[in-house]
């Protein structure tokens, strides 16, 4: 895409195409390279090509990304104006990657080779995540919905054109997170990855070690999970449990399904009603007591229609933000001075790129409501700047940093 810095070329050109003959040499002192195919830019480029004919050669070309390292080296050779076969070795350490919508941010190891002909490329080695988290959306509301599946037009595509054939090795030491709508998963990773880039083939489990499921306003605490790929053309199945008293009562919300259809089962049991069926625990986590008890010994909080709406615009923020364009649709309630919950702001927000994010927040008043401009920027991976400016004439500046240890 876009080069900068020094480099030495001397190159020689012969022949007509699209049999071109180059011979010579290219030296990198320090370049930077943004490449059309990575989202990170390539920086220190230190080594040399070295340009044989129909074959290009390097015995270590080295350099940075982002916080990381990598050395390359081996060759490729071209024909008729095309690459026509590899034989290359990649070494990474911490190096980043994102994908182009930022839902998914990893840090990695990796001992990677290319090797092949054009027609029949073969990418294998071993990747190891150091951290990783992913933020996509996944949809919780359409579980009546049947799952999509691909038209015979791409499945034969898929089939018929020549892909990168794949043998990866993938497992994860760090962090490897996904959270996203339906809370905060923390997974364990070791799987291989065959097939081709256009027909992956992924064998083995993604394990859950921990985490949370948000709904309705609640935190369950996760229990099991796991995350397997059982068709290549469908999203991942996701199967997902979560625990939480409640009251008097144990309930458990589960989650299943393709990640693009996932169904949520709720069960529970009470020390003086017994089992709960559904709508049951439905009506005990929307308003605190199970249909027909005619309790209310449960906490007062639960019982407030001001919470009961939180939890509400808790389950709708992702359509109506899928809906808006926006990211971020918060209702927020505090203690009131009866100790009754009362609504007291919400906020709206759109992130504007995988690194800024700006909030407008407005406080539910009839009177002097306040509002606020809002603003949340990440100078590098590990660095936030907050900052913002209210109506009332007040201002708030703040930071903060994200540690890693391993």
């Amino acid at each position: 895409r876009d080069a900068a810095g020094p480099a030495h070329f001397q190159l020689a050109v012969r022949g007509k195409e699209p049999n071109v003959q180059i011979n010579g040499r290219v030296d990198f002192k320090g370049n930077t390279l943004f490449p059309r195919i990575y989202s990170y830019a390539a920086e220190n480029l230190e080594g040399t090509l070295f340009f044989e004919g129909n074959k290009i050669r390097t015995e270590k070309l080295t350099g940075d990304i982002e916080l990381g390292s990598f050395e390359a080296k081996g060759w490729v050779s071209h024909s008729g104006g095309a690459l026509s076969a590899y034989d290359l070795d990649f070494t990474g350490r911490q190096v980043s990657y994102r994908d182009k919508k930022s839902h998914l941010r990893a840090e990695f190891d990796a001992e990677l080779k290319l090797k092949g002909s054009a027609q029949q490329p073969e990418l294998s080695g071993t990747i190891v995540i150091l951290d990783g988290r992913y933020d996509k959306d996944f949809n919780l509301l359409e579980e009546f919905k049947k799952a999509p599946t691909a038209s015979r037009e791409i499945k034969e595509a898929a089939i018929t054109e020549q892909p990168l054939k794949l043998d990866l090795k993938i497992k994860n030491l760090g962090d490897l997170i996904i959270d996203n709508n339906i809370g905060k998963i923390e997974l364990a990773a070791n799987i291989t990855v065959k097939g081709t880039t256009k027909v992956p083939r992924v064998e083995g489990i993604i394990n859950t070690t921990e985490g949370e499921i948000h709904y309705l306003g609640f935190d369950f605490d996760i229990t099991r999970g796991f995350i397997e790929f059982r068709d290549q053309y469908k999203a991942p199945y996701l199967e997902v449990d979560g625990e939480q008293e409640i009251g008097d009562a144990h309930i458990v919300v589960k989650l299943h399904g393709n990640t693009d259809n996932l169904a949520v089962d709720l069960s529970g049991t009470s020390v003086q009603e017994g089992v709960l069926d559904k709508k049951d625990v439905l009506a005990l986590l929307l308003f605190g007591t199970t249909e027909g008890s005619g309790r209310t010994d449960f906490v007062q909080r639960e019982t407030s229609p001001d919470v009961v709406a939180e939890r509400l615009a808790t389950v709708l923020q992702r359509p109506l933000a899928r809906a808006t364009n926006l990211d971020v649709i918060r209702l927020e309630a505090t203690p009131g001075q009866d100790g009754q919950d009362r609504l007291r702001k919400l906020n709206i927000g759109k992130r504007l790129s995988d690194r800024l994010t700006v909030e407008l927040a407005s406080e539910l008043k009839q009177d002097a409501s306040v509002q606020s401009f809002q603003l949340e920027y990440w100078l590098t991976d590990f660095f936030i700047l907050k900052g913002a400016q209210s109506t009332d004439e007040s201002y708030q500046m703040g930071g903060g940093f994200k540690f890693k240890s391993r």
